[in-house]
């Protein structure tokens, strides 16, 4: 399915054969929604509107026919898979390599865990 609003991300110099449409997304700490009265124009407190906020993506991602794998960790704040302990940095990674190569672009396991023993 071409999205017309997205072929503005094409340039006319560029090999147009080649869509700039992404195949996948990894969304870590994204925003979701700018507009007046968004959640990015409140106060980031609540944890539990920011997962109403993804699972409500989620929902409108498989309504139009997009895989959407949804991982929650409940009780962490903002960029907590950047900050210690290592072991959310080690379980997102994890999570990362498991859905790409389910889509194919990695091969064989995730490796994340024998790097941090």
């Amino acid at each position: 399915m071409k999205l017309k609003h997205l072929s503005k991300l094409d340039n006319s110099t560029e090999d147009l054969t080649i869509s700039s449409v992404p195949n996948a997304l990894i969304r870590l700490n994204s925003v979701i929604d700018l507009g007046l009265g968004a959640f990015v124009n409140k106060c980031h407190v609540d944890r539990i509107i920011h997962t109403e906020m993804e699972t409500s993506f989620k929902e409108k991602m498989k309504a139009v026919g997009n895989r959407c794998d949804l991982i929650l960790y409940k009780d962490q704040g903002h960029a907590f898979f950047a900050k210690k302990p290592i072991k959310y940095f080690i379980e997102t990674t994890h999570e990362i390599d498991k859905f790409l190569v389910s889509l194919g672009y990695l091969n064989g396991n995730s490796t994340i865990n024998n790097q941090y023993n």
